[in-house]
């Protein structure tokens, strides 16, 4: 019951690209790479540690859902979003920091569209329009 409380008021915490920059912030090494906590450490205190593996988790997870799903690109042609073949929760986490670094404009947008421009802009997400026979 707690983890699930502290989970979500980190969601909470990221539903502007500004608010998941800020979680993603602390990020520095992959959640599955053993850190340690304190003073000169990998993570300073535990507010960091939670902050990196929220971010993490936000964004690998948000790769996960849209993959394979059905959506439209900025033409508004559907297709099948695709994920580019191995890619890791921390190529996404650097492609969205540096998305919103260079996009303040998107700062106060919701976090999951600002992800979503970070990995299209990037060509790690793409819509596949599956031919239809007759198709060229």
């Amino acid at each position: 019951m707690v983890v699930a409380l502290t989970l979500s008021a980190s969601i909470a915490n990221a539903s502007t690209g500004a608010q998941l920059e800020k979680q993603c912030s602390s990020w520095t090494v992959d959640v599955g790479t053993p850190f340690r906590v304190g003073s000169g450490q990998t993570y300073a205190n535990v507010d960091e540690l939670r902050n990196a593996v929220f971010c993490q988790a936000f964004v690998f997870g948000y790769a996960i859902g849209i993959n394979h799903t059905m959506g439209t690109d900025d033409k508004g042609v559907m297709g099948t979003y695709t994920i580019e073949k191995g890619v890791t929760a921390s190529q996404l986490v650097k492609v969205f920091v540096q998305y919103i670094a260079n996009h303040p404009e998107e700062e106060n947008k919701p976090a999951g569209d600002v992800l979503y421009h970070a990995m299209t802009s990037s060509g790690l997400l793409t819509v596949v329009v599956e031919k239809k026979s007759g198709d060229q």
